[in-house]
């Protein structure tokens, strides 16, 4: 298992394991990264977007509450762990689910509206090719709005190593980089009170 840890930062078999008690135990702890993403998500449109893809969906808190606020649109999640996807699909039963990592999204070019990414940033081996991704499957114009913790410092880093379970973080001009690599442009940017950059984007 270290091993596998140590290579991978997506810690798939850890999520597995959580799953059943993520929300009870580690949900309060990405509040403000959801709320931000949701209002900046549900400000920027005056009807709603057709379709909305969430990266790293978990157990579909977020994609609930989109649900709630638009019923019109159709959501999609996407997880490489199937114990968060089975959680995600008590809430969102009609929703469709893909246990897969984000290197490879099974979806067609320029189908997307909206793409959500919150805290799942970190956890994805090559950050560059899911962003290039997300360009792919975006539509024209389309928004993707990104949640990510801020590195931390040199002490919890250490730590997080010594543990090996140390996330890929980035700072939030890196973070900007890859996007415009990836041919999306940063429109939007905040870092919050409790260290979490969001960021927005447009194809």
């Amino acid at each position: 298992m270290h091993k596998y840890i140590k290579r991978d930062p997506g810690y798939i078999d850890i999520f597995n394991r959580i799953a059943p008690l993520y929300d009870q135990k580690y949900g309060q702890d990405c509040i403000t990264a959801q709320t931000k993403v949701f209002n900046w998500a549900t400000n920027s449109y005056s009807t709603y977007p057709s379709k909305i893809l969430d990266i790293g969906c978990g157990t579909g808190t977020l994609l609930q509450q989109l649900t709630n606020f638009w019923p019109e649109s159709q959501v999609i999640g996407l997880d490489p762990a199937q114990a968060m996807i089975e959680q995600a699909s008590k809430k969102l039963p009609h929703a469709k689910f893909i246990t897969k990592k984000a290197e490879t999204i099974p979806l067609a070019n320029n189908t997307i509206d909206l793409v959500i990414c919150t805290t799942s940033f970190g956890h994805w081996r090559n950050q560059l090719s899911v962003l290039k991704e997300i360009n792919r499957v975006l539509c024209h114009r389309g928004i993707f709005i990104l949640a990510e913790h801020c590195p931390p410092n040199f002490f919890v880093k250490f730590f997080l190593y010594i543990i090996q379970r140390l996330p890929n973080l980035k700072a939030l001009p890196d973070i900007k980089v890859l996007l415009k690599k990836s041919g999306l442009t940063p429109i939007q940017e905040e870092i919050t009170d409790d260290h979490f950059i969001i960021l927005k984007s447009i194809k």
